[in-house]
């Protein structure tokens, strides 16, 4: 929230949200999840281990730009009988302050799209003319200068998402279990336009997960869209 300047966590439970938000404990010398006052929302995800939420913040003084990470929520488990708590509801805390280089800044301060992978340190940023990355695995985060995956000749980026899966992008337990296709979180899908009238969407799938890499043999492109202004997975 960058008018409270506070990472604010959402449960939504029994038709009403519960906000957890001075209860985000900070690390010393990290970071505080209640004292984000001069930051901005660029990006948010579960990446590294699928559990942990990662956000991607931009100083609004500076410009500079740094990924944040949480601790995973932890939710209460009860003894057999219902009667006492066995491990305690644990709440995210602050966890990892990752500064992103120059490099970095340069691609993020022209970039369409901006997003997390999932289940690795991984975030894309992707302009006009190609889709580059940061590996943040460790706390001097990688940047790919080189481009995962170049627009054709005459065609530009204007948008990029991670592929999940209909079924998988929202937690319900009203439907039946689903079989998770081979691209869910791990493909990324790309609108191009050529004029103003010609739209493609490109879906690619990753390979050698943890890199960053696209796997451009497998690319599938779909054309015969007019102006594509958004797009989002549907289906089972």
């Amino acid at each position: 929230d960058s008018n409270t300047g506070h990472i604010v966590a959402l449960n939504y439970s029994m038709g009403t949200t519960i906000a957890y938000d001075a209860d985000l404990a900070a690390k010393e010398n990290v970071f505080n999840p209640n004292d984000l006052t001069d930051y901005t929302a660029v990006a948010g995800g579960f990446s590294e281990d699928g559990k942990s939420p990662d956000f991607l913040l931009k100083n609004k003084i500076t410009g500079e730009y740094s990924i944040y990470t949480l601790t995973s929520y932890q939710q209460a488990v009860w003894n057999d009988d219902g009667t006492a708590i066995v491990v305690p509801e644990r709440i995210p805390s602050a966890n990892r302050k990752i500064n992103i280089p120059h490099t970095g800044k340069m691609l993020l301060d022209k970039a369409v799209s901006v997003f997390f992978a999932q289940n690795q340190a991984i975030l894309y940023i992707v302009t006009a003319d190609g889709v580059y990355g940061v590996n943040f695995a460790t706390d001097t985060p990688e940047v790919y200068t080189t481009a995962k995956y170049k627009s054709a000749h005459g065609e530009k980026i204007t948008k990029a998402k991670l592929f999940v899966q209909g079924a998988y992008s929202c937690y319900t337990t009203s439907w039946p279990e689903r079989e998770e296709l081979p691209y869910n979180s791990n493909a990324i899908i790309i609108a191009t336009q050529n004029g103003t009238y010609d739209g493609k969407i490109t879906i690619i799938p990753m390979q050698q997960i943890g890199t960053g890499n696209l796997d451009i043999s497998k690319a599938k492109t779909y054309g015969g869209f007019g102006r594509i202004l958004d797009f989002c997975p549907t289906g089972y």
